[in-house]
């Protein structure tokens, strides 16, 4: 992963590689995929619709399975396919081939590419197949790559009007399809949440100046792919094991609403279809 050895190996692995990036890691000499072929760029109809168009034939893929979190205890409902069904194995390999990274291509090439938590490949494989590039939100096994990519990106070049996303406070800004929701999964892994993506970016600095290239953390990112009164639709992977849309609550102005529940939001990567 290029991080420096400052603690021990297995330790850096089992953050590394925790909820939503990564898990049961393949040795060395496992065999790996060739990287996915990704769309030059978008189609005509843009960015934001080309992902959107790209994340619903992957739901109904899985039978179009739905989450629904706006009635307090989430409920699922249709179930669809599950990571384990024969008829949608093959996707999942498609999906870490777009990750592109090593962990990515050898979960691509294994014929159980579902042993390995696989939404951040999940978002990758969406980028690649709607023509998004690299320098926007970088193929990746962990969704801390490309959040922090796009977060670092604002802060060092602050009014470049080129980047496709921008990190915004999901909490003070309209939801829109295309946005990429993210969540922090610091307290199911036993560490304090983050509220906002200013404090990433301060805890991903006090990494570097201790030598480390960046500071391991759970998050899962959702996209956004219809916005209505009181609801916000978002298709994301392994969401009870497979592509799923979940239906969580929104006030008037498209804002998520925190209840009982529903993920810690604490950045948007806002869409901008340029």
């Amino acid at each position: 992963m290029g991080w420096r050895l400052r603690i021990l190996p297995g330790l850096i692995a089992s953050l590394v590689l925790a909820a939503c990036g990564g898990g049961s890691i393949p040795g060395p000499d496992a065999p790996r995929a060739a990287p996915l072929v990704c769309a030059a760029e978008p189609p005509p109809g843009g960015m934001v619709a080309a992902m959107v168009n790209v994340a619903e034939g992957e739901w109904r893929a899985f039978g179009s399975p739905v989450v629904d979190f706006r009635g307090g205890a989430p409920s699922l409902n249709p179930p669809g396919l599950d990571e384990t069904d024969s008829r949608v194995r093959g996707r999942l390999q498609l999906y870490w081939r777009a990750a592109a990274d090593d962990h990515g291509l050898k979960m691509g090439a294994s014929d159980v590419p579902e042993l390995s938590p696989w939404s951040a490949a999940f978002i990758s494989y969406v980028a690649c197949m709607a023509g998004i590039s690299p320098a926007d939100l970088p193929p990746a096994s962990r969704h801390l790559d490309y959040v922090d990519h796009v977060i670092f990106r604002a802060l060092g070049a602050q009014g470049d009007l080129t980047a496709r996303f921008v990190p915004a406070d999901p909490h003070e800004t309209s939801i829109r399809p295309g946005d990429l929701l993210c969540a922090d999964r610091g307290r199911s892994e036993g560490g304090p949440e983050l509220d906002d993506w200013h404090q990433r970016a301060r805890e991903v600095l006090d990494a570097r100046a201790r030598g480390w290239d960046t500071r391991p953390r759970g998050m899962h990112c959702d996209l956004v792919v219809r916005v209505g009164p009181g609801t916000i639709a978002a298709i994301g992977g392994n969401v009870r094991d497979r592509v799923a849309m979940s239906l969580f609550p929104a006030d008037a102005a498209g804002r998520p609403i925190p209840v009982r529940g529903t993920p810690h939001w604490f950045v948007t990567l806002a869409a901008v279809d340029h």
